[in-house]
């Protein structure tokens, strides 16, 4: 009797709280449910399934499954929708490699900036100049054609005029500056500067002063004065010195030879401006020429910079120091001293300054003709097997090595660098490309014993399987054992005891790693 009234109790409570139990029960099993994204079936599922690879096209179209990807020809790549897939690899024209890292013979390397990305054509376009293996851009804005140096162009594309600037460099303007005019020159159109006429210079004839020179005798003087009178006449200059003698009937002028004394004229002839600059003051230099800026202001143009100046553009800089003779990469690392001095080189062997005298520690040699200072030799590297040792680095117990030597692998360490013919587990070996050696690259998945490439998993650290779907390293899953002989996941019966287990089969059950 009482198990009925309970009963009834619950059946009203259920009818007044409807509402809210469906709610509550809604919310636990929307918890409990995983809702997974349908992922569409392809081919290439197939081909996962089987632990197989797929082969695509050029488009990402499925074209068959192989074991393993052809050793030339295709390259093996990832994907959450193929797996593991074989794509062929695709040669741009006159390109030697896939990246186009350089041409064939007969093509140019070329940089396309905009797409960032390199290419190999026969002819330069325009805007480049042609340095064999390679096309180099012309440093100037809407250059058509620079040939001798990218900062100084020989010819702007159509529309635009050729400007020099103050240092010598040039510009592509599509109106010339204040006091230039456009002017076509050998097909080049250049802003130019008019020419203005000169004005001729004043001439006196000599035939005119003598008829001047009558008439004023003949006007002036008495016929019939007997003294003979010297008269100096001239239309501008005096030129010419003349005696009249006067008689009663007839006048007779009688011109003799004088010395005459020239007059400077106003009109005087313009200088011609010094070798390889454009006016007087040298403010621009001619094709071909630097800019010599010295440091106590003058300055002047040259074909080639003289010694303790670099060729920086279209000038020519001093040395930051003034006992260095070369510095042609910058002005500020010296290459070459002058005579007497030596280059001191530090443990890097780069340039610090120029010394009269080595210093203790420092030996003198002759390198090229130059004398330097280099130091003395170190004690031997403390990597094995190693070509080329950099010493401590900034961790004091650490010590580098930046080349293996022939037939060994570069394994660089937290502590101390090595020098293995073989990679250890979960390292993949690759090249360098500064150093062009082999080291030893650490995988990217997570308890990879072996991987073909950084972010590829080959084989998973034992007792743990490779999930080929998600490419990472995972213990068995429920229910099932990691057999050592097949290194596989097996299924084991529940039903067996434990002590009856193979000893190479060990039970995991576990979630995903990685």
């Amino acid at each position: 009797m009482h198990f009925s009234w309970v009963l009834i109790a619950c059946f009203i409570f259920l009818e007044l709280h409807q509402n809210e139990v469906d709610a509550h029960w809604f919310r636990n099993i929307k918890r409990k449910i995983r809702i997974r994204p349908k992922v569409p079936f392809v081919r290439g599922s197939l081909c996962r399934m089987r632990h197989h690879r797929t082969i695509v096209d050029e488009n990402n179209r499925y074209v068959k499954c192989v074991r393993s990807c052809p050793s030339t020809g295709y390259q093996e790549l990832y994907s959450v929708r193929w797996g593991h897939y074989c794509k062929p690899v695709v040669i741009p024209k006159g390109c030697s490699d896939q990246y186009c890292n350089t041409c064939i013979a007969s093509y140019k390397w070329i940089f396309d900036a905009t797409r960032y990305r390199s290419k190999c054509v026969r002819k330069c376009p325009s805007g480049y100049r042609e340095r064999m293996p390679r096309c180099e851009k012309c440093l100037v804005n809407n250059c058509q054609r620079c040939e001798n140096d990218l900062w100084r162009c020989s010819k702007c594309k159509w529309g635009l005029a050729l400007q020099r600037t103050y240092m010598g460099s040039t510009l592509c303007l599509r109106r010339c500056s204040r006091g230039f005019e456009k002017k076509n020159v050998d097909g080049v159109v250049r802003c130019s500067r008019p020419i203005v006429p000169t004005p001729p210079l004043p001439t006196t004839d000599i035939t005119t002063d003598m008829s001047t020179t009558e008439e004023t005798s003949t006007t002036d003087v008495p016929t019939q004065q007997p003294d003979t009178t010297n008269i100096i006449t001239s239309s501008e200059t005096p030129t010419t010195q003349t005696t009249t003698t006067t008689t009663a009937t007839t006048t007779t002028t009688t011109p003799q030879p004088t010395t005459t004394t020239p007059q400077p004229t106003t009109t005087t002839t313009a200088k011609p401006p010094p070798k390889g600059c454009e006016d007087t003051f040298c403010t621009m230099c001619s094709e071909g020429y630097r800019k010599l800026v010295l440091p106590f202001g003058n300055s002047t143009c040259v074909e080639r910079c003289p010694v303790g100046f670099a060729a920086q553009g279209v000038v020519c800089l001093a040395c930051s120091d003034a006992r260095c003779g070369s510095c042609e990469a910058s002005i500020s690392e010296c290459e070459r001293c002058r005579p007497g001095f030596s280059l001191m080189l530090d443990a890097k062997n780069i340039s610090t300054e120029c010394v009269r005298y080595c210093p203790k520690g420092y030996t003198t040699e002759t390198i090229n003709g130059a004398q330097v200072c280099t130091k003395e030799e170190e004690r031997e590297c403390p990597v094995a097997n190693c070509d080329q040792c950099i010493g401590d680095s900034l961790v004091p117990l650490n010590r580098g090595c930046l080349k293996c030597k022939k037939g060994f692998t570069l394994f660089r360490g937290s502590l101390s660098d090595h020098c293995y013919t073989v990679c250890p587990p979960g390292h993949n070996e690759i090249t360098e490309p500064k150093t062009k050696s082999a080291i030893c690259e650490k995988c990217k998945i997570p308890f990879c014993k072996i991987c073909n490439r950084a972010d590829i998993c080959d084989a998973c650290i034992e007792p743990m399987v490779l999930d080929t779907s998600t490419n990472r390293c995972r213990f068995c899953r429920e229910y099932t054992t990691y057999s050592y002989a097949t290194r596989k996941c097996v299924p084991v019966d529940t039903n067996q005891p434990e002590s009856n287990l193979d000893n190479n089969e060990i039970v995991f059950g576990g979630p995903l790693v990685g």
